[in-house]
């Protein structure tokens, strides 16, 4: 009784889900257009692999790190921990000290995995910068009204 009382409920539901799925499926058009990231003023020839990433925008982060990056990460940790109060130095360090040893086993464990992204991005990145430097040109943000 009560089985059949729920099988006859969600067969209800089922037909009222697969009915608005239906009357929706209209597609909505749209005429929206974007200005474009990368505007090529000097006319530079750039590769395919430049523009792509250039058209990551200027905030985007590499994924290259340099070799002593945790090195200088716990230096400059322990130079901000000496601004502290002296009572409060200790736990900060023991803090900054885990969370230093949770970065190191996390950069192994991404060693392991062989991601040249990094290596590539950063390659692509300077071939840009040497073009840039030939022909005495520069990026910057646009204004609104230069495009």
């Amino acid at each position: 009784m009560v089985n059949s009382l729920f099988e006859k409920k969600y067969k209800n539901l089922d037909e009222k889900i697969s009915w608005l799925i239906n009357t929706q499926k209209e597609t909505v058009q749209n005429n929206t257009t974007f200005h474009p990231r990368v505007v090529n003023k000097r006319n530079i020839p750039l590769t395919k692999e430049e523009l792509r990433l250039l058209n990551k925008g200027l905030k985007y982060n590499l994924d290259h790190k340099h070799r002593y990056w945790i090195n200088n990460l716990a230096l400059e940790a322990e130079n901000a921990v000496t601004l502290l109060p002296p009572r409060e130095q200790e736990y900060t360090r023991h803090q900054i000290a885990r969370n230093i040893r949770k970065l190191l086993t996390q950069q192994t464990q991404h060693k392991r995995q062989k991601s040249n992204k990094g290596k590539e991005e950063l390659r692509i990145l300077n071939q840009i910068k040497d073009k840039l430097h030939e022909n005495r040109a520069l990026i910057t943000k646009a204004d609104k009204e230069t495009l």
